[in-house]
């Protein structure tokens, strides 16, 4: 008998033993958590086969990976999981576009939110009810990318979070929406990590007696479209002076896709001010780039660049992002933050979430204190 031929045999009997559950009846919540331990991975993967299999015993559709587990049967079976949590959620728009989704956390018109989705737009937020109200961005963060929004709304009800932090590998996850069915279903692929940030200048250096010198521009890089030229000796970026390459990786490494650098070079022995805006890593894969991504739709712009997140197979569009992620007891465990790639999103954890709100809100109290 092969290895592992055993254990992808139980989890087939598994998956498929859920699958006729939901077409059959709605489970319970013990239904679900006994089912979630069949589908358990020892270690950090990617659930791209449980869909497949979920997706092939359903409907026998082809080319959907995530189908399966976003199957209306498959839905309904947690509509009790979502119940509390999307009374709590938020649709926010720009105009009649939908843009992100909010997560309530105060009962006077606190909500939470992805910052870089709503930051210097005009923003309307509709509630589970169908009411709406105008928003304005009262607190955003760069590190989490989250936003505080103010509605002018009284009894409102916030959210509740669980920051046990008892998660585990293949645990399934409900992303809320308004209706009575989440929105999507997915399950915890990896451990929480950090997310380094991937803006990229496209260049490479060498180190001289001067300072960095610039050996190599990549084509179709900020650092082309800037101006940038084999040659050029960085001798300052952002108005710092630039004494080692180690400082212009360590600076440019900080920084986010979308962001721009200031660079001053010395050309020539003449000085030229140039301005970058940076690109992504993938876009230098000319080959590749991010093409294998894309394949499953649109991808958020800011998925980069965060402390510590959890990462789900959750199919979630952009603007699903910013509103609720709950576990199989309905416990708010996080805040959806981006869809990354294909088979991978992001949630900020409940515990990095609450400690920002309680830095942000204190910041907010303190400066209207000081402005009475």
């Amino acid at each position: 008998m092969k290895p592992g031929f055993v254990k992808r045999a139980v989890r087939i009997v598994g998956l498929l033993g859920f699958v006729a559950v939901c077409l059959i009846r709605n489970p319970s919540v013990d239904d679900l958590e006994n089912i979630s331990q069949l589908v358990r991975e020892p270690s950090g993967v990617q659930t791209r086969n449980d869909a497949q299999l979920l997706s092939g015993w359903l409907d026998q559709v082809e080319n959907s990976w995530e189908v399966g587990k976003n199957h209306d049967h498959v839905k309904s079976a947690f509509e009790s999981v979502i119940s509390q949590a999307r009374v709590s959620t938020v649709r926010i728009f720009q105009g009649d576009r939908q843009i992100a989704m909010g997560t309530i956390v105060d009962r006077d018109g606190i909500i939470l939110t992805k910052a870089s989705e709503v930051e210097g737009k005009s923003l309307i937020c509709q509630f589970h009810d169908g009411s709406k109200r105008r928003a304005k961005v009262m607190e955003a963060d760069r590190n989490t990318d989250l936003a505080l929004l103010r509605v002018r709304a009284s009894n409102l009800v916030p959210v509740k979070w669980d920051a046990s932090g008892e998660l585990s590998l293949g645990s399934i996850l409900a992303t809320p929406g308004h209706g009575t069915k989440p929105l999507a279903i997915g399950v915890l692929s990896l451990n929480t990590h950090q997310v380094e940030s991937d803006g990229v200048l496209g260049i490479m250096m060498a180190r001289t007696e001067r300072g960095p010198r610039v050996t190599e521009v990549v084509d179709g890089s900020a650092a082309e479209k800037a101006g940038v030229e084999i040659g050029d000796q960085i001798v300052a970026m952002n108005s710092r002076p630039v004494d080692s390459l180690d400082m212009v990786i360590s600076s440019v490494s900080q920084m986010l896709p979308g962001e721009v650098v200031r660079l001053k070079v010395l050309r020539d022995d003449q000085e030229k001010e140039l301005v970058a805006t940076l690109g992504r890593r993938s876009d230098l894969d000319v080959d590749n780039g991010d093409f294998q991504s894309y394949l499953g739709g649109r991808l958020s712009f800011r998925r980069s660049g965060f402390g510590s997140v959890l990462q789900h197979d959750t199919f979630l569009l952009p603007e699903y992002c910013g509103g609720p992620i709950v576990d199989l007891q309905g416990n708010v465990v996080g805040v959806n933050i981006a869809r990354a790639e294909r088979i991978a999103s992001y949630a900020l954890p409940a515990t990095v979430v609450k400690a920002w709100i309680d830095q942000a809100m204190q910041k907010v109290q303190t400066s209207v204190v000081a402005s009475k």
